[in-house]
């Protein structure tokens, strides 16, 4: 990678040589004159004047077709602009404001013709001068231009290599050509597009109008033939809705754009058979929406940033499809890049699929390898639902997720020797929840069955004894609605180590304390909260050990205090 890095070289003010005006010193520095046939070297010029009020310094210099300079000016004591003309007097480019708050000026100018330019420092304002600093970087480029091959038989002593885009064009290289570095029109270095975890070092996207400097590493397919660097445009397509399907044929090196809409909970289906490589990725409008989807497994969603591009996924060699599920509403752009050396042809697929389900009834269906099913089901008040996930001949990963798609409950069959998972939930309150099953894909495509079973929050109430077994959902979960606020507590014997949680109907913990009287029973002091509308209290029993036996019973303070001694 080649690295701008900014190496200064004082030269020492020479007399009258230095003072401003129209004729001001060259590029030579101190000895005056213009910089007449020299090529400057890649580490940068740099030198001090002195701007007089009103006036402005001319730094004439001579340059070739191809090259590029970036010239800066930099003051503490008044605001700097730059002026380049041409030999006519033709002003090719300026600048004052190298960018928003900083008021040093920079500016970059690619030379088209050879001959004599020159540059023109000057304040802003007009109305004051004082001490500055020049400074000159000069590049021999190649111009790339799209579409056409740019053959370069030995590098042919250019450093790096320019490219004319427009704003928003975006442009990707052949496979074979990796850019490590890309200076914009504004001067400043970036860094290739970044693409989560994706391949992005031959993809440039153009935030301005102008010439791009690009350098990286340029290579031929084969050692008898000259390099040949090509450019693609991206071909863009637009589409008010991301419904239907999007199909086109991309050529070697080249790329798609998709401008769609998508709604929240819509399905994107990606489906090629490719010769080498093809990836997808996506770019959204706003950079602050929440992330959409998971490399891993589709449906989940965090709430960090999403990155300017994100990767979708690569197929490389193999037919295949894999879906997506998009959990924000907005507006997207969905590039498709080829990484071949000869066409290679993609499907998208947008679409509302998600299965309907009543939750309640066993299910069977097939997978391929990296494909995702997905169930949208309505549990109602009070439901306690357990799913067992058997499969045959892959391993299997599901996940549970409320209407917001945040994860209630997810399992998967890991451990070696097992092809079964299990997760649940308890329904508070009527809501969706969305289902998906994903094929790991460690061990090929195969079949699954989705086991139900059903139990309903019991009710409980002070003064009850029960006896259960922790072996059905229904066994482990009691409602009990108290009239008024009053402290109460909860005796549990168990013949096992037993978990025990208490929450109010909304979810959220009560305010508890344990108390631990002897082996094989622990006691739960509860406090409500102040207040005298009726309160319900959910509590929830588990062992390690299926099966497990336990009595619970639930005492009022008072009679609490009486059984442990007064405590």
């Amino acid at each position: 990678m080649l690295i701008i890095t900014l190496i200064a070289f004082a030269a020492a003010q020479g007399g009258q040589g230095w003072q401003g005006g129209y004729g001001g010193g060259g590029f030579g520095g101190a000895m005056g004159g213009s910089f007449a046939g020299r090529e400057l070297p890649l580490s940068e010029q740099r030198f001090e004047h002195i701007l007089t009020p009103g006036d402005r310094t001319d730094w004439p210099f001579e340059a070739k077709e191809g090259d590029v300079l970036i010239l800066r000016a930099e003051s503490d004591v008044f605001d700097p602009a730059i002026e380049v003309d041409d030999k006519n007097g033709t002003k090719i480019a300026e600048n004052d404001d190298e960018e928003p708050g900083k008021q040093n000026a920079r500016v970059l100018v690619y030379i088209s013709q050879p001959g004599t330019y020159t540059a023109h420092v000057k304040n802003y304002h007009s109305t004051s001068g004082g001490r500055y600093v020049f400074f000159s970087r000069r590049y021999r480029t190649k111009m790339i231009v799209p579409e056409e091959p740019a053959v370069v038989p030995s590098r042919d002593g250019f450093d790096m290599f320019s490219i004319r885009l427009k704003r928003d064009e975006v442009v990707c290289f052949d496979k074979d050509q990796m850019i490590s570095l890309i200076v914009g029109p504004d001067g400043f270095t970036k860094n290739s597009e970044e693409i989560d975890g994706g391949y992005a070092g031959n993809f440039i996207h153009a935030e301005q109008d102008g010439v791009y400097l690009i350098n990286g590493a340029f290579r031929s397919n084969s050692r008898s033939e000259p390099v040949k660097v090509v450019a693609h445009r991206a071909r863009f397509f637009d589409r008010p809705s991301a419904l239907g399907n999007l199909e086109q044929t991309l050529v070697p090196g080249g790329a798609d754009g998709w401008r769609i809409h998508i709604k929240k909970q819509e399905f994107i289906s990606f489906s090629c058979d490719p010769k080498q490589k093809i990836q997808f990725f996506l770019k959204a409008e706003k950079e602050t929406a929440p992330t959409d989807f998971n490399d891993q497994n589709p449906a989940i969603t965090g709430r960090q940033p999403l990155p300017k591009y994100r990767r979708i996924d690569t197929f490389a060699k193999a037919r295949a499809e894999k879906k997506y599920v998009f959990l924000k509403e907005g507006d997207y752009t969905l590039y498709v890049r080829s990484m071949s050396d000869s066409p290679e042809s993609y499907r998208i697929t947008a679409a509302n699929p998600w299965v309907e389900w009543d939750g309640k009834s066993p299910l069977k269906a097939r997978l391929n390898i990296g494909e995702t099913a997905f169930y949208r089901f309505t549990g109602q008040q009070d439901d306690i639902l357990r799913y067992r996930i058997d499969s045959t001949g892959f391993d299997v990963e599901a996940k549970l997720f409320d209407s917001d798609f945040n994860v209630v409950s997810t399992a998967d069959d890991s451990p070696d020797g097992i092809e079964h998972c299990e997760l649940g939930t308890e329904f508070v309150s009527p809501k969706t929840l969305y289902l998906s099953v994903h094929c790991v894909g460690d061990g090929g495509s195969g079949g699954y069955q989705i086991t139900p079973v059903i139990g309903k929050v019991q009710t409980i109430e002070l003064g009850d004894v029960v006896n259960a077994k922790l072996s059905q959902p229904k066994d482990g979960s009691w409602k009990m609605t108290l009239d008024k606020p009053q402290k109460f507590g909860i005796v549990v014997n168990g013949s096992d180590t037993i978990f025990i949680s208490v929450s109010d109907d909304q979810g959220q913990p009560a305010n508890q304390q344990r108390l631990d009287l002897q082996t094989g029973t622990l006691v739960v002091l509860i406090t409500p909260t102040d207040g005298d509308k009726p309160q319900i209290f959910r509590i929830k029993l588990s062992s390690w050990t299926p099966g497990a036996a336990v009595q619970i019973s639930v005492l009022p303070a008072a009679e609490l205090a009486k059984r442990i001694g007064g405590q």
